[in-house]
């Protein structure tokens, strides 16, 4: 299932949130959407959406030209029923700007979610901490999947056999696979109590472009991953 679209209203949570964990009222600064000042003149660009993929406009450009303090670049990573908050260094990606990717009226670049944030994938040395989780207003989760997750993690084994990492690493898949997720695991052969891992992954392999190329290497250490509809890895 696609997650919707990041909307005005997920904008104003954004808004919201982050002028709780500043203690500062954010105000619109110039004529972008995108971009917030605070009551210390600090500045926000503010990026929101399901993919993992934003456009810098020409635009924007504009409205920051000249700026050389320290700001807050923040991407809203938006799912089925919250939004993930990150925030990185501005002035890191406005020092950077040539590193991203070039197209007509402005730039692109490409985020990579991990276990506590995101970073840029044209510029490595851009880190964004998630800060906060917010939870969409309306988007309940459904109470009736913990029933069926339960019946997997606790499914009896045979009391004379110990229970193996392998078995461990199949509850985990098919908790993944019940929750809607793409699941992978090197270990494609190995036999568990509810058979060979390989067959109870929906992938043999890693999607295309779901870890950066200086990450797959270290994939093969991973006892299980999640993927989300777009390919991208989810922490489990």
């Amino acid at each position: 299932m696609k997650n919707e679209k990041f909307t005005i209203s997920d904008r104003h949570l954004v808004i919201a949130e982050l002028e709780k964990i500043q203690q500062s009222k954010l105000s619109p600064f110039g004529s972008s959407r995108k971009i917030f000042g605070d009551e210390k003149e600090m500045l926000y660009f503010v990026f929101g959406g399901t993919g993992n993929w934003h456009g810098v406009s020409e635009k924007h450009l504009r409205e920051l030209h000249g700026y050389n303090k320290e700001g807050a670049f923040v991407v809203a990573k938006k799912y089925k029923s919250r939004i993930d908050l990150c925030v990185g260094s501005l002035y890191t990606l406005l020092q950077n700007l040539d590193k991203l990717l070039h197209v007509q009226k402005g730039f692109q670049f490409h985020t990579y979610i991990t276990e506590d944030g995101m970073f840029v994938e044209e510029i490595p040395d851009l880190y964004l901490n998630r800060v906060a989780e917010i939870q969409i207003p309306g988007a309940k989760r459904d109470l009736r999947r913990l029933e069926e997750i339960s019946r997997i993690i606790n499914i009896e084994v045979d009391s004379k056999k110990s229970i193996t990492h392998s078995d461990l690493q199949a509850k985990l898949i098919l908790i993944g696979s019940y929750l809607g997720y793409r699941t992978y695991t090197p270990d494609q052969s190995k036999q568990s109590i509810y058979g060979i891992l390989g067959d109870l992954c929906s992938e043999s392999e890693i999607p295309e472009n779901a870890i950066p190329k200086m990450h797959v290497d270290s994939a093969k250490y991973i006892d299980v991953i999640w993927f989300d509809d777009e390919g991208f890895p989810t922490p489990c």
